[in-house]
């Protein structure tokens, strides 16, 4: 089974990027079990190097393989401490770092014209 597929240019956070594919690919292991088999990236982005047109492509190629499946599980991977939480005068909350909407530093997260890019709020998958 193959999942090849790539992103628009609207995607794109960073305006150098020309064009990310990726090709996923799945293999029948043991005539049971669809797991990775290959795994493919290619990024493609274009610069310019004192003063002249650069362009860039980056590839990673992943094979995936040697499974040993179905060998039954360590009981030591469930052993340890409980987890539980401390008694309420030791215990205190912490403010979280306030990031750009994309949560990269540096980045408004937002596009042409000031906007944020990506879905509108009312194109949010389950919101009317």
């Amino acid at each position: 089974m193959r999942l090849e597929f790539s992103f628009t240019a609207h995607a794109y956070l960073d305006p150098q990027l020309e064009d990310v594919s990726v090709v996923l690919e799945n293999a029948l292991w043991e005539g049971r079990f669809w797991l990775p088999y290959r795994q493919e990236i290619e990024i493609r982005r274009r610069s310019t190097w004192l003063d002249i047109p650069a362009r860039g492509i980056i590839r990673g190629r992943w094979n995936v393989d040697g499974y040993i499946l179905n060998v039954g599980l360590v009981s030591s991977w469930f052993g340890g401490d409980e987890i539980s939480r401390g008694p309420q005068g030791r215990t205190r909350l912490v403010p979280l770092a306030r990031t750009p909407r994309h949560g990269h530093p540096g980045s408004s997260g937002a596009g042409a014209g000031g906007r944020p890019r990506g879905r509108s709020r009312r194109n949010r998958p389950g919101r009317g």
